[in-house]
């Protein structure tokens, strides 16, 4: 990350907006999910490798996991201001990116967020705590 880009942080599992329990979207209806228009979509699909399917007129069907990934997308670039590669080094890490059903993402994230205050509270207590476990205060 360069010095320009913010501290990456995860949303919690309040600040995923909720996807319609269904399958696929069309480019409208996704635009209005993730609060982009439809060419920050297409460009996103470039910049991203991102694939849709396509109907039989063409029109471009998206899947939940794409939804999700835009709406990651959003949260990074627009709400958080990474630029394109910043963005691209955290979704797609050199292990390979890891795509979760929406379902499991809150969890993790839950789960994530849960791990991160006992880690901050041992901390404190490790920072606190005098030679053989006894307190400084």
């Amino acid at each position: 990350m360069s010095a320009s880009e913010p501290e990456p942080t995860e949303p919690t599992a309040s600040e995923v907006p909720e996807i319609p329990d269904k399958e696929n979207f069309r480019i409208g209806e996704t635009a209005q999910l993730v609060g982009v228009g439809n060419s920050v979509l297409r460009s996103w699909e470039a910049e991203f490798d991102i694939e849709p399917a396509r109907s039989s007129s063409g029109q471009r069907i998206y899947q939940r996991h794409h939804v999700a990934r835009f709406l990651r997308l959003r949260d990074l670039m627009i709400d958080r201001g990474f630029t394109v590669e910043g963005a691209r080094r955290l979704l797609d890490p050199p292990e390979g990116p890891m795509d979760l059903p929406t379902t499991q993402l809150h969890d993790v994230m839950s789960a994530l967020a849960a791990v991160r205050r006992r880690v901050a509270a041992l901390r404190e207590r490790v920072a606190t705590a005098g030679p053989a476990g006894t307190s400084r205060s």
